[in-house]
């Protein structure tokens, strides 16, 4: 099965993230865009996964998870990843307890590591994708107006699990199913 580990977002930062999608859609770019009840902040995707490796994935989660205090972790600003000429993926991005999260996410990588799970090896970039960019109609309007939110506030994260999401893969988009949630031990 395909899956990933991640932090789940609320409500709040849901409704206020698809707020902003709506503008940034109605500027007619050529968008993918991520449903709002399927976005998350991935920590680690680990692709196919057979069913005996989940032991192994959960062991990992609750190791990494051990000692970390709940996170406190502002959605603000939004911006793109890719060059200025060509930016591939839209993306809301994080405060607050970055360096927690970074170290979090550092422990889980370096246990599926040693489990022989492959991480990926580029530094870590914390955010939230919003969209996935596909062509260059409205592409200037659409930049215009991410640029305008660079400090804007979409809600706050207060994170105290990791999830093991299942994705499946599905013609309107991804199906993401939380499977296991390794608590984070300490008190914020």
């Amino acid at each position: 099965m395909r899956t990933f580990i991640a932090i789940e977002i609320g409500e709040h930062v849901r409704r206020e993230l698809a707020s902003f999608q709506k503008e940034l859609r109605d500027t007619g770019a050529q968008v993918r865009w991520v449903r709002p009840e399927t976005m998350h902040l991935t920590l680690a995707f680990l692709g196919e996964t057979p069913e005996p490796g989940l032991a192994h994935v959960r062991a990992a989660m609750e190791l990494s998870a051990e000692g970390s205090p709940a996170l406190h972790l502002d959605v603000s600003g939004a911006g793109t990843f890719g060059s200025s000429r060509s930016p591939r993926v839209v993306w809301a991005g994080l405060s607050g307890d970055v360096v927690g999260l970074q170290a979090l996410q550092g422990r889980l990588a370096e246990v599926l590591r040693s489990d022989g799970f492959e991480t990926e090896d580029r530094p870590f970039s914390p955010h939230i994708t919003l969209g996935r960019i596909r062509g260059k109609r409205n592409l200037d309007e659409m930049i215009k107006r991410i640029d305008a939110a660079a400090d804007h506030p979409f809600g706050t994260i207060e994170a105290t699990a990791l999830t093991l999401f299942k994705s499946d893969l599905r013609p309107e988009g991804a199906l993401h199913t939380p499977i296991y949630h390794a608590h984070l031990s300490c008190p914020p």
